[in-house]
């Protein structure tokens, strides 16, 4: 399992330049308004002000240095060595705080020991967590009585398909071994002169579920959309709000899911 971890921390090492300077993340844009996040969280967590704040695999930091304007008080934690640099960088020349810890969020038990009024993760990161029970855990673990974690990210069916050919192509649930591809470029950088090594695992929704309410979360909402908010996928057509369909299976198919969940 570690040289599953290994692969994909240097993956995301490599990817970090890239991304930053890429149109994909308008890193410009987020210079003017100290805002990346999109009307899904915005919506679904509202009022953050004076909360504490658990971002977990939080990349290069923008969603949460977000966060963090809106007045929450913040912790980014990713595995990534360069993207928790380049976020505590950030922090600082924007006079942004915030908290970040690089880390595998399996060990983050060794690392913090406070507990928060939020946990978030959001957009492409479960397909990375071999064990969703453990990462169930942790959250369990970070969340105070009453507090409240969201999840924002690929809906499992789309990712099970070939996107150009719109038939199945990986599988919906679990097999327990990773799917492991090389990749050239990355999905915000396609022309990146890099190529790494990726280990990336199938979870069903009903895997989602079950992980939490193993650990006595209290799903409260659940929601799946037929667009994505990145275009991040081949075939990818946006209509004038901003959001991406698969072309040809427009409001046909689920592409995003939200789960919201309580700490009784």
């Amino acid at each position: 399992m570690n040289s599953f971890f290994e692969d994909n921390q240097k993956l995301w090492d490599d990817k970090v330049d890239y991304h930053i300077r890429s149109a994909f993340y308008d890193f410009d844009n987020f210079l003017k308004t100290k805002n990346s996040l999109k009307f899904i969280e915005l919506n679904a967590l509202g009022d953050v002000k004076d909360k504490s704040l658990l971002h977990l695999q939080c990349h290069f930091g923008l969603d949460s240095l977000s966060w963090a304007y809106r007045g929450a008080k913040v912790t980014g934690v990713d595995f990534s060595v360069k993207a928790i640099q380049e976020a505590q960088r950030l922090s600082r020349e924007l006079e942004i705080p915030a908290t970040f810890v690089q880390s595998n969020i399996y060990d983050l038990k060794s690392t913090l020991s406070r507990k928060f009024d939020l946990v978030i993760s959001s957009y492409g990161t479960i397909c990375w967590l071999p064990d969703l029970e453990l990462w169930a855990e942790i959250i369990a673990y970070f969340l105070k009585n009453k507090g409240i974690f969201f999840l924002v990210d690929t809906h499992p069916y789309f990712y099970s398909l070939d996107f150009e050919k719109q038939q199945i192509a990986y599988p919906y649930f679990n097999p327990g071994e990773p799917i492991t591809q090389v990749i050239e470029g990355t999905y915000a950088a396609p022309d990146a002169p890099i190529k790494n090594t990726a280990h990336e695992w199938s979870h069903s929704l009903s895997e989602v579920f079950m992980a939490l309410r193993k650990q006595g979360l209290e799903v409260v909402d659940f929601q799946e959309y037929p667009f994505e908010v990145y275009g991040w996928f081949s075939g990818a057509v946006k209509d004038s709000d901003d959001r991406w369909y698969l072309k040809g299976l427009e409001h046909l198919i689920p592409l995003l899911f939200s789960i919201k969940a309580r700490k009784p």
